[in-house]
């Protein structure tokens, strides 16, 4: 039996996607970045060769290990961008020559703007609250775009448009049909004063032969900080307290601005249910008919420059 050693590889391979999110917002900046400039940090930190130490380099001296890490850290971060390029073609708005990274401007920002939401210094504060808020919404439509035609989707996550739980999935009951507002007996039929109860926005696909009957119905969670993989199983029993029974159990959506390498891409799946991180995303935009482009590029552009002009 051959030992797959990926799974113990996850969290080190999330180290080697961060410091290639990186070299991206340097050469974003800059226009151009080497892949190296995505551990900067860790060689002002001291970090490097702990990061990326090579399994031959006993013996070697201080400035030969540090070497050593470097090539390993720069080969690494130049596999992850490569991954990223091969996975995005056109869509990926960079050029890798060697080991520079030139920055060629998308058509939509959707990527720059994910690349920007996975490295804001806050959520919480300030403007950068906005950075959470726009995502919820972008995804909502993204991944709407992603199921294709006759795509319901309304976002739900607090807080929204309509401001209050009970109005904003409103939109889903009206238009889908089959979603019924059925509050459990000791609930108040008003719905929560605030809150999402878990749930950032909800899709579903209509057949299309005007039969509103076990339809497919996705709930969406969205996670935008570094805490993101402890927010797995948000979508949770206590959602469904406020509605009668759908005919066919609904799947779980999790939504995240990050590239998460494939070994840990297993275990959020498993945990969370379809998966939608950066480069999926990315690839659901030309994918539809509901992310209209002028719509949200000016959005896009006003909330990445928060970062990417800092």
């Amino acid at each position: 039996m051959t030992t797959d050693h990926s799974f113990f590889l996850r969290g080190h391979l999330l180290k080697v996607s961060k410091d290639a999110d990186q070299a991206e917002l340097v050469a974003l900046r800059l226009g151009k970045s080497r892949a190296t400039s995505g551990v900067r940090d860790d060689s002002i930190a001291d970090t490097l060769e702990e990061s990326y130490a090579a399994e031959d380099g006993l013996g070697e001296e201080a400035w030969q290990s540090l070497e050593t890490s470097m090539d390993t850290a720069s080969s690494q971060i130049l596999e992850e961008l490569e991954r990223r390029s091969k996975a995005l073609g056109e869509l990926y708005p960079f050029r890798l020559d060697g080991d520079v990274l030139t920055y060629e401007q998308s058509d939509s920002l959707v990527y720059e703007f994910l690349l920007c939401t996975s490295l804001t210094p806050s959520l919480t504060t300030g403007r950068f609250k906005d950075f959470p808020r726009q995502f919820e919404r972008l995804a909502t439509v993204l991944t709407a775009n992603f199921l294709g035609p006759n795509t319901g989707h309304c976002h739900i996550g607090f807080p929204n448009e309509n401001k209050r739980f009970k109005k904003a999935v409103g939109v889903a009951i009206a238009n889908s049909g089959e979603l019924r507002w059925q509050p459990d007996d000791d609930l108040p039929d008003e719905g929560p004063r605030q809150g999402d109860e878990g749930v950032d926005y909800i899709v579903w696909k209509d057949f299309g032969c005007g039969r509103a009957i076990g339809q497919p119905f996705y709930f969406g969670q969205c996670a935008c900080g570094n805490d993101w993989d402890g927010k797995l199983n948000d979508v949770s029993e206590k959602f469904f307290k406020w509605f009668s029974t759908l005919k066919v159990s609904p799947a779980k959506v999790f939504a995240v601005p990050f590239v998460i390498p494939d070994n840990k891409l297993k275990e959020v799946a498993r945990d969370a249910g379809i998966v939608m991180d950066r480069l999926r995303l990315v690839r659901a935009v030309a994918a539809g008919e509901h992310f209209d482009l002028d719509l949200w590029k000016e959005k896009l552009f006003e909330t990445m420059c928060l970062v990417a002009a800092a």
